[in-house]
């Protein structure tokens, strides 16, 4: 799925030279390592945004798709409600319903049964227990856990962010700044909102950073941008060398410049 992340950070950009910024973000080397599906969603969240404004059926097709992943999208719901994209969600509607009905024509109710009763499992297995190393996990949930924070004060944490970035993504998203910065606070904040991300999820991170590229190519980068964006990818590259959300810093940082593009376009 490799090239759909490629095609999507090349249409962002709209150079060529997205081909190469799209091989040379660290994050896929997580993805390539552990064989995981960071490219599929990096080209279902940034073809979503490609294609919101002008073929918005098509871009609730990449959304509905993108129920694959579910908490990577909680909060495209709320941007296109607060932007006015119906069409959209009915497309996206429309389309969940229909990979649910071929799932469960495919592999039957059991499987459906199975599905909802394991989610308890896992989420105790990985969320409170920690089997795959709080490290691991690019959140500030996982930070605080990684802390050894209790697990109430993680979830606090992770709540009052989510709530800030749901907030955020709301505004911009019901403004009137550049489609760009919305697109970029969306890719952003959804990373921001989900307790459950791994370094192969930070794929998805090329995508803000794609729409912050091309606002800077179009008039010129502020002041340290550049630089945070190099601190961004040096962090994530830093990954597994130091085993701690380093990849919650580098959301953060991309998070800060958004905000700060949307407060001077203002």
């Amino acid at each position: 799925t490799f090239p759909a992340h490629g095609i999507v950070v090349r249409q962002i950009t709209g150079e060529r030279a997205g081909y190469l910024l799209a091989l040379a973000f660290p994050a896929i080397l997580s993805n390539f390592i552990v064989g995981q599906n960071g490219f599929l969603t990096a080209g279902l969240i940034g073809g979503a945004l490609l294609t919101i404004e002008r073929r918005p059926v098509l871009a609730g097709i990449f959304v509905g798709l993108l129920t694959y992943k579910p908490h990577l999208g909680l909060l495209f719901p709320i941007a296109l409600i607060a932007g006015g994209h119906w069409r959209v969600i009915v497309s996206a509607t429309i389309t969940a319903l229909l990979i649910a009905a071929a799932s469960w024509l495919a592999f039957g109710t059991e499987t459906w049964i199975a599905f909802v009763q394991s989610i308890p499992h896992t989420s105790q297995a990985f969320l409170s227990d920690g089997w795959a190393n709080f490290g691991k996990l690019q959140t500030i949930f996982g930070l605080a856990r990684a802390l050894d924070a209790p697990e109430n004060i993680a979830w606090t944490l992770q709540g009052g962010l989510a709530l800030a970035a749901a907030i955020a993504v709301a505004l911009i998203w019901r403004s009137k700044l550049p489609f760009d910065i919305k697109a970029a606070a969306l890719g952003a904040g959804a990373m921001l909102a989900t307790p459950y991300l791994y370094t192969y999820d930070l794929v998805v991170l090329a995508v803000p950073l794609a729409f912050l590229y091309r606002l800077g190519r179009r008039a010129h980068f502020l002041n340290y941008e550049a630089g945070a964006i190099v601190l961004a990818c040096a962090l994530i590259a830093s990954f597994p060398f130091v085993s701690m959300p380093v990849g919650f810093a580098a959301v953060l940082i991309v998070a800060a410049l958004v905000i700060r593009r949307a407060a001077i376009a203002r």
